[in-house]
């Protein structure tokens, strides 16, 4: 599975477009020649690894707030 820089992998940028061309999971699906459950395992994993990236940046900066406050010092 290769990633991009984006951390998307190319099938599912390849789904993505295709979702913004087409209008719709449906028609990007036919557009593709793949099943919408395929479509949906995809854009499934797309929303798991954004909760997860959202859930390391909000950390993150919370963090950052507490030993600005605590040191002086924002990192």
């Amino acid at each position: 599975m290769k990633r991009g820089v984006d951390g998307l992998t190319d099938k599912q940028r390849e789904l993505l477009d295709a979702i913004i061309t087409h209008g719709d999971v449906g028609k990007a699906c036919e557009a593709l020649e793949i099943d919408a459950t395929t479509a949906h395992q995809r854009l499934y994993r797309l929303r798991k690894k954004f909760a997860t990236e959202k859930r390391f940046i909000e950390t993150y900066a919370r963090y950052k707030i507490r030993i600005a406050d605590t040191k002086g010092t924002y990192l």
